[in-house]
C-alpha cells in the first residue's frame, strides 16, 4: 500500500518495505490508543494500555503524534 515511485536496488526495496510495515504498525496502535481514549476516562486503564502498545520512547512522541493527526486533513471517503 506504499506510493514509493519504483522498485530500488533489493536491500534497499527491504528497508523501506521494513520502514512502510512498522509505519503501518505505529498507526494501527495510535489508532487502538486513541479510540480507547473516547471510550473511557480511566486514567490507570489508559496508562497501562500506552505501556502494552508502546516503548518509552514511542510513549514520549505519542501526545505529539496525536496533535499532529488532528491537524492532518481527513481521508477523502472512498
Amino acid at each position: 500500500m506504499s506510493a514509493r515511485p519504483s522498485a530500488p536496488a533489493p536491500p534497499f526495496a527491504r528497508a523501506l518495505a521494513q520502514l512502510d510495515r512498522d509505519e503501518t504498525d505505529w498507526q494501527n496502535r495510535l489508532d487502538q490508543y486513541s479510540q480507547a481514549q473516547a471510550q473511557t476516562t480511566d486514567s490507570a486503564a489508559l496508562q497501562q494500555l500506552r505501556q502494552q502498545l508502546f516503548t518509552p520512547q514511542e510513549q514520549q512522541r505519542l501526545a505529539a503524534a496525536q496533535a499532529v493527526r488532528k491537524l492532518q486533513p481527513a481521508p477523502a471517503p472512498r
